[in-house]
């Protein structure tokens, strides 16, 4: 069973991915000389997810990167991971991105 730490964490990074593919995808329906202030807005929230992404050592971003942003292959972990490491790891990973992505400036 999770915790609520857990599923929270959870919560809030699909929250993430879902805002950051949306604001990709808006910025990639306008031409350089119709962007309006939204698009502004986006292209900083983008370059905030990049920013704490790449405060992740490399192991955290692989975990960050196949759970919530690429999940192209369910259960990717089994060839990485004990089911213990992966659940330790994973929930690390999503606080340390978590934490970096709120105090990215």
């Amino acid at each position: 069973m999770r915790s609520n730490e857990t599923q929270e964490l959870i919560d809030d990074i699909k929250k993430i991915a879902k805002m950051y593919f949306l604001a990709m995808n808006t910025n990639s329906n306008y031409e350089e000389k119709d962007r309006d202030e939204e698009c502004f807005k986006n292209d900083d929230f983008i370059q905030k997810v990049r920013n704490a992404f790449d405060k992740l050592d490399a192991l955290e971003q692989d975990l960050i990167n196949n759970e919530f942003f690429y999940q192209e292959y369910p259960k990717w972990w089994k060839t990485h991971y004990s089911r213990s490491t992966y659940y330790r790891v994973r929930k690390s990973s999503m606080r340390h991105f978590k934490y970096a992505f709120e105090n990215e400036s």
